[in-house]
């Protein structure tokens, strides 16, 4: 098993100042005491850090780590000891991850949540806290001999409340729910992933601010009035809506497009990602237009759905952001 070379305290360490000096504090003091307030500051804040921490990660050390956690799990469950050759290089790649995750688990753990919100963040970072006890276990086996009489198996975190916990939080599918297992972007391609999960990070952040989710579902309100084959009462409430939402892909397009595809580890995913942005930017303005005609016909034409025109986001997985940001953004 390839050992990557030891650099203690990845290039997190050096961010983690500079993320809680510049975003903690200024965000927590600028709430003046509204609890919704501090709750949006705080998710802001943690969802901030978790990025900065996959970002700031080295593959190589999380995917030895796993590896070797892995290895000395299968020889726990066969009652067997590693091999004296072995033991140096499981020690050292379990000693990398156990280091890296601890760090993420301390940086996250020494956030401040409001008062309605600490039990649930203790939950997410308990999550963590189980992941750095399972690998302290086994690195704890291996230097000390005990692989073989030890049971190693991993403690389960509680599916449902973790789940429900990022769901009171307002995390599920961003950054924050994945940051225990993420091995962090791949290595030739730092920039790229970095600079699209922060795209995806601000597409998220900025729809969660401008009613994108309220005019969402009144769109496909409308598309289910029209399914159905109901009349659609063109108002100015729903063509602002529609144009707003065409406003709003044409903004995610332009930041998904300032990314060359050549950058990415799946160019035709990554154009796949930028078309798909053009087609509902475009989709909406031609639904927009034909509510303000007032036609039924062109309503409907606008309103029918053509598979081949719903391409979807490309595949985050061939990407490298299938645990980012990208996953939470809406159609």
């Amino acid at each position: 098993m390839a050992v990557p070379p030891v650099t203690p305290w990845p290039r997190v360490a050096i961010v983690l100042g500079a993320v809680v000096a510049s975003t903690v504090l200024p965000a927590c003091a600028a709430t003046d005491g509204d609890p919704a307030m501090a709750e949006d500051a705080f998710r802001t804040v943690a969802i901030g850090l978790c990025g900065e921490l996959i970002d700031a990660r080295e593959p190589a050390v999380w995917q030895a780590g796993t590896e070797a956690s892995l290895r000395v799990l299968e020889l726990s469950v066969t009652r067997q000891e590693p091999a004296l050759d072995e033991v140096e290089d499981l020690t050292a790649a379990l000693t990398l991850y156990r280091d890296d995750l601890l760090l993420s688990v301390d940086a996250l753990g020494g956030l401040e949540p409001p008062d309605d919100l600490i039990a649930d963040w203790q939950t997410v970072i308990g999550s963590g806290a189980n992941a750095v006890a399972t690998v302290e276990a086994r690195l704890a086996a291996v230097t000390e001999r005990t692989v073989a009489s030890s049971d190693l198996t991993a403690e389960f975190d509680d599916v449902e409340a973790v789940g429900s916990a990022l769901e009171a939080l307002a995390l599920v599918n961003r950054d924050c729910a994945s940051v225990f297992r993420e091995f962090g972007p791949a290595e030739g391609f730092e920039d790229f992933v970095t600079r699209a999960a922060g795209a995806c990070t601000l597409v998220v952040e900025r729809r969660l601010t401008n009613g994108y989710d309220d005019d969402a579902d009144a769109a496909l309100d409308t598309f289910a009035t029209v399914l159905d084959g109901a009349p659609v009462e063109a108002t100015p409430e729903l063509i602002e809506t529609l144009e707003r939402l065409a406003t709003e892909w044409h903004t995610t397009h332009g930041q998904f497009a300032a990314l060359d595809p050549e950058m990415s580890p799946a160019p035709t995913e990554w154009q796949r990602t930028i078309d798909y942005a053009t087609q509902r930017a475009t989709l909406f303005e031609a639904r927009a237009a034909a509510v303000s005609s007032g036609d039924p016909a062109k309503i409907e034409t606008a309103f029918t759905l053509d598979p081949s025109l719903e391409p979807g986001l490309g595949d985050l997985a061939a990407l490298g952001l299938a645990g980012r940001d990208c996953r939470a953004i809406r159609a």
